[in-house]
């Protein structure tokens, strides 16, 4: 029996774990889950079982599975958005050249292990003709290499990709799987781990780092200010915001997705607060601000902008242009803002 236990994800888990044992390997896998939840963690997992020494693979033990734990084994590749080494400028999609170089590296023997793996993380930021490219890799896999493709949003894949890939889905943590894992690891004191997994959304990998690094909840909270500092602000401070968010999205792709996914939360949890479900909050520590803010909105208006968010994000995981994309963003929250003459701005 190999060491299989990913963490809250037992029937994924059960599924490899028999997959392997049965020697049934796939050329390519497609993992598709919520960001954060642990779609490279078990890409990792497979990358392990793939090249362990072991009789009970993986075994996390041997020198190839800690080689591939650390990042550093040779027949490993992970091909991502890369950045700009003169102007520290992320690039949005992972490119054409980087797949033609993946293609070209699959057809050499292993160096050292039994397969070569890739790990795509993620397909979703894969430029068309990328994409097209690494279709015609699927459809004639070189022999010993196996491909991991990894996605958030299945929708946004090409069906021909996914047609070709054994599909594994990620899913997230449920409270009490995460509440147990945070106490096991980290020994956190009750009311901590409840806080973090509650807030966590079931997103394993923000939750042990939230645990690791005081840092994250700080930036949680910078981005709820900023939210607060859009809502009070006319329009001229809301396009400043628009101006400063865009403005970082060139540096760190990741993190404007993830500032927006917040405020969606602030928006969701406040939607349970008017309509009379306040045990269904996540943001345990936002309740005093939600509960002043619940007279501003209605229902109606909420869900409305609640939708305006999830086409945003979306925009920008398609490449949109991010000040035009944040503007928009803005004008639609000028109707909707809490500095309406009746209304005083609340800190």
């Amino acid at each position: 029996m190999g060491n299989w236990d990913l963490l809250g994800q037992s029937q994924l888990s059960s599924i490899l774990e028999h997959s392997f044992n049965q020697g049934r390997v796939s050329h390519a896998y497609l993992l598709v889950g919520p960001p954060q939840v642990g779609k490279r963690a078990t890409a990792i997992k497979i990358a392990q079982a793939l090249n362990c020494d072991s009789n009970n693979k993986p075994c996390g033990s041997c020198t190839p599975c800690n080689r591939i734990e650390s990042g550093i084994h040779p027949d490993i590749q992970i091909i991502a958005p890369t950045t700009d080494e003169e102007t520290g400028i992320q690039h949005i999609v992972v490119s054409i050249k980087q797949i033609r170089e993946m293609e070209r590296i699959s057809y050499l023997a292993p160096y050292e292990g039994n397969y070569r793996v890739f790990i795509i993380d993620s397909v979703n930021s894969i430029a068309e003709p990328a994409a097209n490219a690494l279709l015609k890799t699927l459809e004639e896999p070189p022999p010993n290499v196996v491909f991991l493709l990894l996605a958030t949003n299945e929708a946004t894949v090409l069906p021909t990709i996914i047609s070709r890939c054994q599909k594994l889905e990620v899913k997230s943590l449920s409270e009490e799987d995460m509440l147990e894992l945070l106490r096991k690891s980290h020994a956190m004191e009750a009311a901590d781990a409840k806080l973090l997994a509650k807030i966590s959304n079931g997103r394993l990998g923000w939750a042990l780092e939230a645990a690791r690094n005081p840092a994250v909840l700080g930036d949680r909270q910078k981005a709820v200010d900023t939210l607060i500092k859009v809502i009070d602000g006319d329009l001229e401070e809301k396009f400043k915001v628009s101006q400063e968010l865009s403005s970082f999205h060139n540096r760190d792709r990741k993190k404007l997705p993830d500032t927006l996914r917040l405020w969606l939360s602030w928006w969701r949890d406040l939607l349970m607060i008017i309509e009379g479900n306040p045990d269904l909050v996540f943001n345990l520590d936002w309740g005093e601000l939600l509960k002043k803010r619940q007279s501003f909105f209605t229902s109606r208006e909420i869900a409305n902008h609640m939708q305006e968010l999830i086409e945003t994000i979306e925009y920008l995981n398609q490449n949109s242009n991010p000040r035009i994309t944040l503007d928009v963003l803005m004008l639609s929250l000028e109707g909707l803002s809490a500095t309406r003459s009746e209304y005083a701005p609340l800190r």
